[in-house]
């Protein structure tokens, strides 16, 4: 089975949900399967090489400890976004190359979020909220739910720091140019999830907490971190014995 047909548990009245309609025709899902793997890996690599300008490692170390997650276009069964999360109990951040920690976010359970890709044909429309977005960033919270963090930590350049804000994201102060990046420079923002987890305070309230969403998949018990590439990799590696 796909896990674009994991379908989620749970039901909503959609008459009492003022979003319930926001990301209809999309899937949002952990990969687990080779192919979706190979999918979302390729559509990173197109988005990051292209925003870089030079060729940027797809997969690379730090793949091999997170959780990938991706947005399926349920019409075009195409997947149109993406991003990866890694807890840290797994190993040091990816910002941790470029910038010390505050000890705070050393303490207790916390999460990355890196790699954010959405083809452009997905993204914001003038008139319209960004569903994949969205979507993809309602499942990571799901996510950060069901391990109970406290923290979610994300390194932004300048144009994008006042979407994370109006996601609840603080700025550090703390700037470094990010190596794996094009030395582009990026700023250190955090998140006190056992605070602000419950999106009470935000506008998108509903949709972000309040009712679930049966197009946002996220199985029980979640996959370990890392297995997909592996699934992936052990794939590639059957298919190079083979002769093929």
């Amino acid at each position: 089975m796909s896990s674009s047909e994991y379908m989620g548990g749970g039901s909503f009245a959609p008459e009492s949900d003022p979003w319930g309609d926001l990301t209809a025709g999309y899937r949002f899902f952990l990969v687990e399967e080779a192919g979706d793997a190979r999918e979302a890996l390729d559509l990173r690599r197109g988005i990051y090489d292209d925003k870089v300008g030079q060729p940027v490692d797809v997969p690379d170390e730090i793949d091999s400890r997170t959780w990938l997650l991706a947005a399926l276009h349920t019409e075009s069964d195409q997947i149109v976004g993406t991003m990866r999360i890694t807890p840290r109990d797994r190993g040091a951040f990816e910002c941790e190359q470029f910038f010390d920690l505050p000890l705070r976010l050393t303490r207790g359970v916390a999460t990355e979020i890196t790699r954010f890709a959405v083809l452009p044909l997905h993204r914001k429309k003038p008139d319209a909220l960004p569903a994949v977005s969205l979507g993809l960033f309602r499942l990571s919270m799901d996510l950060v739910r069901r391990i109970d963090a406290d923290w979610v930590v994300i390194a932004s350049q300048p144009d994008q720091i006042e979407t994370y804000r109006w996601l609840g994201f603080e700025q550090t102060g703390i700037i470094a140019n990010y190596g794996t990046l094009a030395d582009a420079p990026h700023e250190l923002l955090w998140h006190d999830f056992k605070k602000l987890g419950s999106f009470e305070w935000h506008p998108l309230h509903q949709f972000f907490g309040e009712f679930p969403r049966p197009e946002v998949v996220l199985r029980d018990p979640l996959p370990e971190p890392g297995a997909w590439l592996r699934r992936l990799r052990r794939g590639r590696g059957a298919v190079a014995g083979s002769g093929a």
